[in-house]
């Protein structure tokens, strides 16, 4: 009875470990930058990637186990980052992102926990675009579509 008590007791400590929601400044949901999307502050930016980086993922179906990509840019107006996306998804499409790359974003333009933050929803690069969110915001990753490189 002891035993069955103390596995018991060990499998909600478990579960509830697993739910304890983490700190805002751990990461990010990806599903909490598409509802943060708002089309009336649609903007596009010209800009200089200044740094590719990760963010923990600290919602979702496995928590923590994801990341997402978000790269910080400068911008005539000053540093800012953009959100693009998970990162088993940006790091199969054929754009690639590093520091001192000249790109133009297009997306929801927010104030994030106190700082500049676009959601991305395409990336133009050269002749390419890289497409992430339709016009609602809504990523292409969760639907049948993929994103798509255009030339």
């Amino acid at each position: 009875m002891k035993k069955t008590y103390i596995i018991g007791l060990g499998a909600i400590i478990i579960l509830a470990a697993a739910f304890y929601p983490l700190p805002s400044s751990a990461g990010v949901a990806i599903g909490e930058m598409a509802r943060m999307y708002n089309t009336n502050t649609v903007t596009t930016v010209k800009c200089v990637v200044v740094e590719s980086g990760q963010v923990k993922m600290v919602r979702g179906p496995i928590m923590g186990s994801s990341y997402g990509i978000n790269l910080k840019v400068s911008t005539s107006e000053g540093t800012l980052t953009v959100y693009l996306g998970p990162s088993w998804f940006i790091d199969r499409q054929d754009m690639k992102f590093e520091k001192d790359d000249i790109i133009e974003v297009k997306g929801c333009k927010k104030t994030y926990e106190g700082k500049s933050v676009i959601v991305a929803q395409e990336i133009r690069k050269g002749s390419l675009t890289l497409k992430l969110r339709d016009g609602s915001g809504s990523p292409v990753w969760t639907d049948k579509q993929t994103a798509s490189t255009e030339f």
